[in-house]
Protein backbone atom coordinates (compact mmCIF):
# COMPACT_ATOMS: atom_id res chain seq x y z
CA UNK A 1 0.00 0.00 0.00
CA UNK A 2 1.21 3.53 -0.71
CA UNK A 3 -0.04 7.07 -0.37
CA UNK A 4 -1.13 9.18 -3.31
CA UNK A 5 -1.59 12.82 -2.29
CA UNK A 6 -3.07 14.19 -5.48
CA UNK A 7 -5.25 17.27 -5.44
CA UNK A 8 -6.71 19.76 -7.82
CA UNK A 9 -8.52 19.69 -11.12
CA UNK A 10 -11.58 17.67 -12.00
CA UNK A 11 -10.34 17.03 -15.53
CA UNK A 12 -7.02 17.24 -17.34
CA UNK A 13 -6.17 19.31 -20.39
CA UNK A 14 -7.14 16.62 -22.91
CA UNK A 15 -10.65 15.86 -21.75
CA UNK A 16 -14.00 17.37 -20.92
CA UNK A 17 -16.56 16.50 -18.28
CA UNK A 18 -19.95 14.98 -18.92
CA UNK A 19 -22.71 14.98 -16.33
CA UNK A 20 -25.06 12.75 -18.31
CA UNK A 21 -26.18 9.77 -16.23
CA UNK A 22 -23.88 10.81 -13.37
CA UNK A 23 -26.10 9.47 -10.54
CA UNK A 24 -25.64 12.38 -8.12
CA UNK A 25 -26.69 11.23 -4.65
CA UNK A 26 -25.56 7.62 -5.07
CA UNK A 27 -23.88 8.11 -1.69
CA UNK A 28 -24.21 10.78 0.99
CA UNK A 29 -22.13 11.34 4.12
CA UNK A 30 -22.11 13.99 6.82
CA UNK A 31 -18.75 15.19 8.09
CA UNK A 32 -18.28 14.14 11.73
CA UNK A 33 -18.37 16.96 14.25
CA UNK A 34 -20.67 19.73 15.38
CA UNK A 35 -23.30 21.82 13.67
CA UNK A 36 -20.84 23.28 11.17
CA UNK A 37 -20.35 19.94 9.44
CA UNK A 38 -20.37 19.66 5.66
CA UNK A 39 -22.32 17.08 3.66
CA UNK A 40 -20.63 15.07 0.92
CA UNK A 41 -22.78 14.11 -2.07
CA UNK A 42 -21.23 11.87 -4.72
CA UNK A 43 -21.90 11.01 -8.34
CA UNK A 44 -19.84 7.91 -9.11
CA UNK A 45 -20.72 7.84 -12.83
CA UNK A 46 -19.55 11.40 -13.52
CA UNK A 47 -17.17 10.95 -16.45
CA UNK A 48 -14.27 12.61 -18.19
CA UNK A 49 -14.33 12.19 -21.95
CA UNK A 50 -11.65 12.54 -24.60
CA UNK A 51 -12.03 11.83 -28.32
CA UNK A 52 -11.36 8.11 -27.86
CA UNK A 53 -12.50 7.11 -24.37
CA UNK A 54 -14.94 7.68 -21.53
CA UNK A 55 -13.48 7.59 -18.00
CA UNK A 56 -16.09 7.24 -15.20
CA UNK A 57 -13.82 8.73 -12.55
CA UNK A 58 -16.62 9.94 -10.26
CA UNK A 59 -16.92 13.18 -8.31
CA UNK A 60 -18.01 14.23 -4.82
CA UNK A 61 -19.31 17.63 -3.75
CA UNK A 62 -18.81 19.12 -0.28
CA UNK A 63 -21.85 21.18 0.67
CA UNK A 64 -21.47 23.70 3.53
CA UNK A 65 -24.02 23.85 6.37
CA UNK A 66 -25.37 27.20 5.13
CA UNK A 67 -26.07 25.58 1.72
CA UNK A 68 -24.59 28.54 -0.19
CA UNK A 69 -23.90 27.39 -3.78
CA UNK A 70 -20.77 29.52 -4.18
CA UNK A 71 -19.19 27.76 -1.19
CA UNK A 72 -19.69 24.23 -2.57
CA UNK A 73 -16.38 22.52 -3.37
CA UNK A 74 -15.64 19.21 -5.07
CA UNK A 75 -13.10 16.44 -5.29
CA UNK A 76 -12.46 13.95 -8.08
CA UNK A 77 -9.32 12.19 -6.87
CA UNK A 78 -9.21 9.50 -9.53
CA UNK A 79 -9.18 11.97 -12.42
CA UNK A 80 -6.05 13.86 -11.40
CA UNK A 81 -3.49 13.16 -14.10
CA UNK A 82 -5.48 10.21 -15.39
CA UNK A 83 -5.66 11.44 -18.97
CA UNK A 84 -2.07 12.66 -19.06
CA UNK A 85 -0.21 9.53 -17.95
CA UNK A 86 -0.73 6.05 -19.38
CA UNK A 87 -0.20 4.28 -16.06
CA UNK A 88 -2.71 6.52 -14.29
CA UNK A 89 -5.24 5.97 -17.06
CA UNK A 90 -4.94 2.21 -16.68
CA UNK A 91 -5.15 2.30 -12.90
CA UNK A 92 -8.09 4.64 -12.39
CA UNK A 93 -9.88 4.76 -15.77
CA UNK A 94 -13.06 3.23 -14.31
CA UNK A 95 -12.54 4.24 -10.67
CA UNK A 96 -16.09 5.47 -9.95
CA UNK A 97 -15.00 7.34 -6.83
CA UNK A 98 -17.84 7.95 -4.42
CA UNK A 99 -19.90 4.84 -5.15
CA UNK A 100 -19.66 4.56 -1.38
CA UNK A 101 -18.85 7.37 1.07
CA UNK A 102 -18.63 7.67 4.83
CA UNK A 103 -17.52 10.15 7.47
CA UNK A 104 -14.25 9.33 9.21
CA UNK A 105 -13.42 12.29 11.49
CA UNK A 106 -14.25 15.98 11.42
CA UNK A 107 -11.63 16.53 8.73
CA UNK A 108 -11.63 13.23 6.81
CA UNK A 109 -14.11 11.47 4.53
CA UNK A 110 -13.80 7.92 3.18
CA UNK A 111 -14.56 7.14 -0.47
CA UNK A 112 -14.73 3.86 -2.33
CA UNK A 113 -13.57 3.45 -5.92
CA UNK A 114 -14.44 -0.13 -6.90
CA UNK A 115 -13.37 0.25 -10.55
CA UNK A 116 -9.71 1.14 -9.99
CA UNK A 117 -6.89 -1.29 -10.70
CA UNK A 118 -8.85 -3.46 -13.14
CA UNK A 119 -11.82 -3.59 -10.78
CA UNK A 120 -9.76 -4.79 -7.83
CA UNK A 121 -10.88 -1.46 -6.35
CA UNK A 122 -9.44 1.17 -4.06
CA UNK A 123 -10.27 3.03 -0.86
CA UNK A 124 -9.57 6.74 -0.43
CA UNK A 125 -9.21 8.83 2.72
CA UNK A 126 -9.89 12.44 1.71
CA UNK A 127 -8.71 15.41 3.79
CA UNK A 128 -11.50 17.97 3.58
CA UNK A 129 -9.31 20.93 4.59
CA UNK A 130 -6.25 20.33 2.43
CA UNK A 131 -7.87 18.44 -0.44
CA UNK A 132 -5.21 15.70 -0.22
CA UNK A 133 -6.34 12.11 -0.72
CA UNK A 134 -4.64 8.97 0.62
CA UNK A 135 -5.18 5.97 -1.68
CA UNK A 136 -4.91 2.27 -1.00
CA UNK A 137 -3.06 0.66 -3.89
CA UNK A 138 -3.28 -2.93 -5.10
CA UNK A 139 -2.39 -5.53 -2.50
CA UNK A 140 -1.72 -9.14 -3.40
CA UNK A 141 -4.67 -10.23 -1.27
CA UNK A 142 -7.12 -8.03 -3.21
CA UNK A 143 -7.64 -9.70 -6.57
CA UNK A 144 -8.97 -8.49 -9.91
CA UNK A 145 -12.75 -7.98 -10.05
CA UNK A 146 -13.09 -7.82 -6.25
CA UNK A 147 -14.76 -4.35 -6.24
CA UNK A 148 -12.96 -3.15 -3.10
CA UNK A 149 -14.66 0.07 -2.02
CA UNK A 150 -18.19 -0.95 -3.03
CA UNK A 151 -19.07 -0.19 0.59
CA UNK A 152 -17.06 1.80 3.15
CA UNK A 153 -17.24 2.99 6.73
CA UNK A 154 -14.85 4.25 9.40
CA UNK A 155 -14.43 4.32 13.15
CA UNK A 156 -12.30 3.38 16.11
CA UNK A 157 -12.15 -0.41 16.26
CA UNK A 158 -9.80 -2.76 18.11
CA UNK A 159 -7.02 -0.16 18.28
CA UNK A 160 -8.48 2.69 20.30
CA UNK A 161 -5.71 5.10 19.31
CA UNK A 162 -6.10 5.11 15.53
CA UNK A 163 -8.82 5.48 12.95
CA UNK A 164 -9.85 2.37 11.06
CA UNK A 165 -11.47 2.21 7.63
CA UNK A 166 -13.60 -0.80 6.70
CA UNK A 167 -14.33 -1.63 3.08
CA UNK A 168 -16.24 -4.35 1.31
CA UNK A 169 -14.97 -6.30 -1.70
CA UNK A 170 -18.20 -8.17 -2.53
CA UNK A 171 -16.96 -10.05 -5.60
CA UNK A 172 -13.65 -11.30 -4.25
CA UNK A 173 -13.29 -15.06 -4.74
CA UNK A 174 -17.02 -15.15 -5.58
CA UNK A 175 -17.91 -15.01 -1.88
CA UNK A 176 -16.75 -11.53 -0.87
CA UNK A 177 -14.36 -10.11 1.70
CA UNK A 178 -14.33 -7.30 4.25
CA UNK A 179 -11.10 -5.44 4.96
CA UNK A 180 -9.96 -3.18 7.77
CA UNK A 181 -7.40 -0.60 6.71
CA UNK A 182 -5.44 1.69 9.02
CA UNK A 183 -3.54 4.86 8.18
CA UNK A 184 0.04 4.09 9.24
CA UNK A 185 2.69 6.75 8.60
CA UNK A 186 0.62 8.21 5.79
CA UNK A 187 -0.27 4.87 4.17
CA UNK A 188 -3.55 2.95 4.14
CA UNK A 189 -2.58 -0.60 5.09
CA UNK A 190 -4.74 -3.72 5.35
CA UNK A 191 -4.61 -4.89 8.96
CA UNK A 192 -7.51 -7.38 9.08
CA UNK A 193 -9.74 -9.30 6.68
CA UNK A 194 -12.69 -11.66 6.77
CA UNK A 195 -14.05 -13.84 3.98
CA UNK A 196 -17.52 -14.93 3.07
CA UNK A 197 -18.35 -18.64 2.85
CA UNK A 198 -19.73 -20.54 -0.09
CA UNK A 199 -23.00 -22.32 0.64
CA UNK A 200 -23.31 -25.66 -1.15
CA UNK A 201 -26.50 -26.13 -3.13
Amino acid sequence: MSTDKRTGNVCGTLCRETRADQWLGVSLAREAGGGESKVMACAHRRANVNPDDIFPHGICFLIPPDLKPDAVTHTSPCSIGAVDAHDEMRQHASCQAGMAASSATQNFMVLGGPGSFNWAGTVMLHNVSSGFTHFSTPDTVVTKDSYLGYSVSAGIFYNRTSLGVVAGAPRQDNVGKVYLLTLVEGELQITWQSSGKQVCM
